[in-house]
């Protein structure tokens, strides 16, 4: 950047002459001085060739041309303050002697971050004519920049971070962190002698971290850096480098927890991998989508955000371009998307902040298929220096990321720690909740890996699918202001339903955790009713709403795949009316699923039905939840 200056403080005399033509004309001996200030100034006598200028000034106060020598010698002794003062003497008394001393000027305030005097005299040099275009354009951005800082700085978010505990930081570089969607796995990547290797903490109910541990099955003699790990803690992606023969350079791989222990890391494929640089990997909280950075062919900038889905055979598509809404044409990296599924979180240095690389969030508007409402985190999270990519909390409020604001306090070896600090209201997140299944046999409890699926209520959309582990355990986001129906099936069981309203109430601080007991079609024991908690009827009526056809789908594939299987449909209300209309309306209610069933050529003769009214509550009456309740339908196994 020093070269815009010397552009300035280097210009021969004529060139002056020709832009000044009342620049006066030294007489022979000054001429000779200021020839020979310039010379001495080009052989680092700097103090000398000051001595020289000074008595010229003072002889010709309008020789503009050994003001701004003078100013760029004090500005290469790195006297900043001294080159201002001299640029501002002349900038006051001749205010029109040359353009460019409005941008050296500028841009030293800019240097010493006074943002709005450096705003001011880009303006200044904008206003003037027969600047050229080039010239034009970067005394343009510099104008920009500095507004943009000085107005962060003019209004700085709140910002306390607060250092995690010794059991997460070391006296040892660590970054990265991710977490699980329950908030009790915090992954990151600590740097010992410059070797990167993965840890683990645990965060347990009374709010402490466990100590961190490698994760030794999955670190190996080269680095594993910029990761993420599943919502559910089951899978782990993560960067690594020079480590394939078919893929060269920087690529993501995976490791699975399976049986107690990380699976050996294996390469994600060539898909995604390429012999570009990809790094930085990401999951939606639904394990959908994958965010990552590259540099391949076909990006906008340096390094772009691309992202891939998965299909439903469970294969990941072909990487498409996260596009120009948030990719410019420069790096934008560590892409973050919270479990509220809009929000996202990314660093880029393309775009107007305070330093290189600064933090900006973005939210996804789906009836347009667009980014927009594209802002900076603000200052002083954001600053001068390079800030890292962070994760937010599902409650959408705080966040984490890397820092070395800590031991830069202690004054001791600038050392990445990671801390959690309250995000300004703006750039929070919708909150979510999350919804955690343990899936097992009714009858030995023993774990089962099951389908399931998650269905929004609001659209009908599937809005997740998947097994649970082998532990039988299952854990999926849940977005705000929704409804959800959660299926639970697997072959030779009978299935289980139930639904989740966050249409109203925000549950973050308790979220679903929901036991899954599924009983064997053909069993010794005497089996218990299901209840279909995904029938919907009209109010005091026995029309079937629309959203009660994924429950009939699933009975109906229950049946159909098990053609010894007889069933007994039975109808509940609560205890409101008359007990007759009740047992009559419940009935009703039994034999208007009995009829699509049938109507999909299920035969009659293997669907019993009764309507039991008001008789079987199986919660209180006395309230309007409790009556809810007890307004079901339910299915037994008979055969």
């Amino acid at each position: 950047m020093k070269v815009i200056l010397i552009f300035l403080f280097c210009l021969p005399i004529s060139i002056f002459a020709q832009k000044n033509p009342n620049l006066p004309k030294l007489s022979q001996k000054f001429e000779k001085l200021f020839i020979a200030a310039s010379a001495e100034s080009k052989n680092g006598e700097y103090e000398k060739a000051i001595k020289k200028l000074d008595k010229i000034i003072l002889e010709y106060p309008d020789y503009i041309p050994a003001y701004t020598k003078k100013a760029g010698i004090l500005y290469t002794q790195k006297n900043v303050d001294a080159s201002i003062e001299t640029l501002s003497s002349v900038i006051n008394n001749f205010p029109h002697a040359d353009p460019e001393i409005y941008f050296s000027r500028g841009y030293m305030y800019f240097e010493k971050k006074l943002y709005r005097k450096a705003s001011d005299d880009f303006l200044s040099f904008l206003a003037l004519p027969d600047i050229k275009t080039d010239r034009l354009q970067k005394a343009s951005q510099y104008q920009k920049s500095a507004f943009f800082r000085d107005s962060l700085i003019s209004n700085p978010v709140i910002f306390n971070p607060v250092l995690l505990p010794e059991t997460v930081n070391s006296s040892f570089s660590e970054y990265s962190p991710s977490l699980s969607i329950d908030g009790t796995s915090l992954v990151f990547t600590r740097r010992i002698n410059n070797q990167e290797d993965l840890y683990i903490s645990y965060f347990d109910s009374s709010g402490n971290y466990s100590m961190a541990f490698p994760l030794r099955d999955v670190n190996t003699g080269s680095n594993e850096g910029a990761h993420c790990i599943s919502a559910d803690g089951s899978l782990i992606l993560f960067t690594g480098c020079d480590r394939d023969i078919l893929f060269r350079g920087c690529d993501i791989y995976y490791s699975v927890f399976r049986d107690s222990s990380w699976t050996k890391p294996a390469n994600i494929g060539k898909v995604i991998n390429t012999p570009a640089w990809e790094s930085q990997p990401s999951l939606s909280a639904d394990g959908k989508t994958l965010f990552f950075v590259s540099d391949r062919v076909g990006g906008i900038g340096g390094r772009d955000i691309w992202y891939t889905k998965k299909n439903e055979r469970d294969v990941w598509s072909e990487p498409v371009n996260l596009g120009p809404d948030i990719n410019t044409e420069r790096d934008d990296e560590t892409p973050y998307l919270h479990p509220d599924g809009k929000t996202l979180y990314f660093r880029s240095n393309g775009r107007l902040g305070m330093g290189d690389f600064d933090i900006y969030t973005a939210q996804w508007y789906e009836d347009k298929q667009v980014w927009h409402q594209i802002r900076n985190i603000g200052y002083p999270i954001n600053t001068e220096g390079n800030e890292g990519g962070l994760l937010v909390s599902l409650d959408g409020r705080s966040a984490f990321f890397a820092t070395d604001i800590f031991s830069q306090k202690q004054n001791i070896s600038l050392n990445l720690d990671i801390c959690r600090f309250e995000l300004p209201a703006f750039a929070r997140a919708n909150p979510a909740s999350y919804v955690k299944l343990m899936v097992y046999d009714a009858e030995s409890n023993k774990p089962l890996t099951a389908s399931v699926e998650i269905r929004n209520l609001n659209n009908n959309k599937v809005y997740y699918s998947g097994k649970t582990q082998n532990s039988g355990l299952s854990v999926t986001a849940l977005q705000n202001n929704k409804k959800y129906a959660v299926f639970v099936k697997k072959d030779g069981f009978t299935f289980f339903s139930t639904h989740i309203d966050l249409d109203n109430v925000y549950t973050f601080d308790k979220p679903f955790l929901i036991e899954v007991p599924l009983q064997k079609l053909i069993s010794p024991v005497v089996a218990k009713p299901t209840i279909l908690q995904n029938i919907f009827f009209a109010s005091g009526s026995y029309t079937l709403l629309p959203e009660s056809e994924a429950e009939i789908n699933m009975l109906f594939d229950l049946l159909q795949n098990n053609l010894s299987v007889k069933i007994q449909i039975v109808g509940h209300t609560d205890n409101l009316g008359k007990p007759e209309d009740n047992q009559v309306l419940s009935l009703q209610r039994a034999n208007a699923v009995k009829n699509v069933l049938v109507n999909r050529n299920i035969d009659t003769n293997r669907i019993l039905t009764e309507g039991k009214g008001q008789e079987n509550p199986i919660d209180t009456n006395e309230t309007a939840e409790g009556r809810k309740n007890n307004r079901r339908t339910e299915f037994v196994i008979i055969q």
